[in-house]
């Protein structure tokens, strides 16, 4: 939906107004999660990724591809729903360096597992740093003891680490999700409200053109009523898709017209235009200045060349 941008027709001033339907929506009305946007496209709801930095051997057995592949993995899809992979899973044909640093810079975290002393980990984890991704470090407990023989470097030591003392800790699961969540709880709340939109694409869609038309008349009436103006019901209006109102600011007699339309045509705007003559507001008194508002609703695009014309 797109409205026209400002201009005049005929010898009536009218002020038209370019809003992506989307915005004037959700943006403007405000009024519950359920109301759709325009757009029959449904949108999906965004995906979470999240890079693994760790110590990794062909072995399936090996501590941390179990910690990765049975616990890490699973527990955020599962728990948080975020998409968790290390380096080795993606299949590419390009300098391995370069694709780890571009999948890191594609992430929205990234988890550290110190364990092994891995110098790649503290490098892929600096760099995550570098560019204001979140960090969550993860050890095996004994490498966070002095005598052991693999030990955290001492810059490192000083961050809250989750450590775990066998792949399957469930200790360990239980802090690194609550750690997950608190570290992420701005970007998880953004994934939340992009599902419930997404939903409201989809029962938006299974709406047939008549009840869509209807939805958008009854809540542009109630916008223009939160605005202050005064909505009347039009004898005339036998669509009830017209909703219009008028009020008074100081001097000035403003009057609104919201026009939903299936699409933005030529002979639907020359019709618009002598019906807006007849607009039943009060006379603009002596002294007064009037403003005609008109706002066309469309659930079609409309194209460059028909907003030039509106002009």
């Amino acid at each position: 939906m797109t409205w026209p941008v400002a201009g005049q027709t005929g010898d009536m001033p009218v002020r038209y107004h370019t809003l992506p339907a989307l915005a004037w929506y959700w943006h403007c009305l405000s009024l519950f999660p359920t109301i759709p946007a325009m757009k029959r496209k449904v949108m999906k709801a965004r995906i979470l990724r999240c890079f693994v930095a760790m110590a990794i051997r062909d072995e399936p057995s090996f501590d941390t591809n179990v910690l990765h592949f049975k616990i890490l993995k699973p527990l955020l899809k599962r728990r948080i729903g975020i998409t968790a992979f290390r380096i080795d899973e993606l299949h590419h044909n390009e300098n391995i360096d370069a694709r780890l640093l571009q999948e890191i810079a594609r992430s929205e975290l990234v988890v550290a597992d110190l364990t092994y002393e891995r110098p790649s980990v503290y490098f892929e984890a600096g760099y995550a740093m570098g560019l204001k991704i979140p960090v969550v470090y993860t050890c095996r407990s004994d490498h966070l003891r002095r005598l052991s023989e693999y030990q955290v470097h001492f810059d490192l030591r000083q961050r809250n680490i989750v450590d775990w003392k066998e792949p399957r800790d469930r200790k360990f699961a239980k802090r690194l999700v609550s750690r997950i969540r608190n570290t992420m709880a701005s970007l998880l709340r953004s994934r939340e409200l992009d599902h419930k939109e997404a939903q409201a694409h989809q029962a938006f869609a299974k709406l047939s053109q008549e009840k869509r038309s209807q939805m958008l008349a009854q809540e542009s009436a109630a916008f223009l009523r939160t605005l202050g103006f005064k909505t009347d019901a039009l004898p005339r209006d036998l669509t009830g898709r017209n909703p219009r109102g008028y009020r008074f600011i100081g001097a000035t007699l403003e009057a609104a017209s919201v026009h939903v339309l299936p699409a933005i045509t030529k002979g639907a705007l020359e019709y618009l235009y002598s019906w807006g003559r007849f607009f039943p507001v009060p006379d603009a008194k002596k002294g007064r200045v009037r403003h005609n508002h008109t706002i066309l609703v469309s659930e079609a695009t409309v194209t460059r060349a028909r907003v030039v014309l509106l002009c």
